[in-house]
């Protein structure tokens, strides 16, 4: 786009522009299932990442007018942010109004349909990788007693999940999460030099003002939340050579019981919640370095490469280089 940058005004100008899919979708009444999903199985078709994260963590795109959306999943956590006019979403059997500057936020694995938008309804999706956030501030913000933190912690690491699964934030063009959520919007459509590292950085942002948007000094259910905090800060800090033995010293519990505790609060053990956190050290690391797969054995704390694919072959079907970013593809548009 040059040197010169859309403003979130001018965008919107060029979202409203009908594209391919909503010119057949507005003549024909039908939505035209451009991810092939399969609507008709029993549970509703899974939205997956492949798409989406070849270039960074974030991706956004406008959601396709002139049809309803039937129910589908994600495999990412998801902000549908309604740029203009309004939406009607389904979000696990509930329904949700989405009026202009509101924020609607859902975790992975959330039930979901949205019904027809009209010409004026402008509906972004921004989609994150769930591996984004960072422990360390998560933490922080369950620590503050903080909905918002206490929300993402529970989608990015913890198997015991919330009863709801979505935030629905009445918020408008005057909050400082309005204005987090329109800059990540034009930063990924402008795409200036470095963007995907500001997007990262705004994200955290956006999360921190929502949180001062809704929370209003609830505190914990679980006594022993600090506890687990306390575990997941340490893996989040020396997963290189993270060990039972030594967060039992630091936190001064039995490692048998730490263990049980662990099992019992998140349905991993100690053990796979290390190699979770090496994992995405290790996808990171591979996607924005030219780090060997020798040097990665040693920044994970491995002793040999071959440590490095045994881990791999637990979370994937891909090898580690088949995970390095590849700047000659381009990723699809999120309609």
């Amino acid at each position: 786009m040059g040197d010169t940058l859309l403003t979130i005004d001018e965008l919107l100008e060029i979202l409203k522009v009908d594209n391919q899919i909503e010119i057949i979708q507005k003549k024909e009444h039908r939505n035209i299932n451009d991810q092939h999903l399969l609507f008709n199985d029993e549970r509703p078709p899974v939205v997956g990442q492949k798409s989406y994260f070849r270039h960074g963590n974030v991706y956004v795109g406008k959601h396709n007018r002139y049809s309803g959306m039937p129910e589908h999943r994600h495999d990412f956590v998801e902000i549908n942010y309604m740029l203009s006019g309004s939406s009607v979403h389904h979000v696990d059997g509930e329904t949700i109004e989405l009026h202009q500057s509101e924020i609607l936020l859902m975790d992975k694995d959330t039930i979901q349909s949205i019904d027809l938008l009209n010409e004026d309804d402008i509906l972004i999706n921004i989609l994150i990788k769930k591996e984004t956030i960072s422990t360390s501030m998560l933490s922080e913000m369950v620590r503050n007693d903080s909905l918002v933190g206490k929300f993402m912690m529970e989608d990015t690491l913890l198997a015991n999940q919330t009863t709801k699964h979505f935030m629905h934030f009445l918020t408008n063009k005057s909050d400082d999460a309005v204005e987090d959520v329109e800059r990540i919007i034009t930063e990924f459509f402008n795409k200036k030099i470095q963007y995907n590292l500001k997007i990262d950085s705004l994200l955290e942002l956006c999360l921190i003002d929502l949180a001062r948007f809704c929370d209003n000094g609830n505190k914990m259910e679980k006594p022993e939340s600090d506890l687990l905090i306390s575990v997941l800060k340490y893996i989040d800090t020396f997963y290189m050579t993270a060990s039972l033995a030594d967060l039992g010293h630091k936190t001064g519990y039995n490692a048998k019981y730490l263990s049980r505790k662990l099992k019992s609060d998140t349905g991993k053990s100690f053990k796979e919640l290390v190699s979770l956190k090496r994992y995405q050290v290790a996808i990171n690391l591979l996607k924005t370095t030219d780090i060997t797969v020798t040097e990665l054995a040693y920044v994970l704390g491995f002793e040999t490469p071959a440590a490095v694919y045994k881990m791999f072959s637990k979370f994937s079907d891909t090898p580690p280089n088949k995970n390095r970013y590849n700047s000659s593809k381009t990723p699809s548009r999120y309609k």
